[in-house]
């Protein structure tokens, strides 16, 4: 229960100290050394916030103005960034610096953390995964996994991440099974 004697301030404060503790929590073991730079520059909540204004217009930009809307839309009156998009945002950064590994394990400690992925999410890392298939194999059946999953929670994948998993699956396994995920897309 909120004391009656704090200020408005104080709860945004408070959601502003969260995220941030979200975004430190989940760059904290960064290895690459210019991810690790890009990182610090965002090491306060406006700088994050400015950063995730950046994602959302590049996004709406090309061409996916409703999944910018669903990953951005504030966790309160209060126009904080939510944890979905904090995650995102790292698992996104790790995706374009070709660190597959990295952005896997910040899926995973946010689906610990009790938060579900938006579908802009699911279309990061499963792009990532597919694209990143050759380094290691494993990445086409976890792209696979999430590209499901994303179906079977009514959450229609950008036609990007379909093509790519697509080809991934047609080259690793073989046409017939990339044309069963086709179907499902189809759906």
């Amino acid at each position: 229960m909120e004391d009656s004697t704090s200020s408005p301030n104080s709860t945004s404060d408070d959601l502003k100290k969260h995220v941030m503790k979200v975004f430190k929590d989940s760059t904290h073991d960064c290895e690459d050394i210019f991810l690790k730079k890009q990182f610090e520059m965002l090491c306060d909540y406006d700088s994050l916030n400015n950063y995730a204004i950046l994602v959302f217009d590049s996004m709406a930009n090309s061409g996916m103005p409703d999944e910018a809307k669903e990953l951005f839309k504030p966790r309160s009156e209060l126009a904080v960034l939510p944890d979905v998009a904090v995650f995102t945002i790292v698992i996104r950064c790790y995706a374009y610096a070709g660190r597959t590994k990295a952005a896997l394990k910040v899926y995973h400690s946010m689906l610990a953390s009790a938060v579900a992925p938006a579908s802009v999410t699911y279309s990061i890392l499963i792009t990532a995964l597919a694209k990143d298939s050759s380094s290691d194999v494993t990445f086409v059946g976890y792209a696979k996994k999430y590209f499901l999953e994303m179906l079977d929670k009514g959450m229609k994948p950008h036609s990007a991440s379909y093509t790519t998993v697509f080809d991934a699956i047609a080259c690793r396994e073989s046409v017939e099974k990339a044309r069963e995920l086709q179907l499902m897309w189809l759906k």
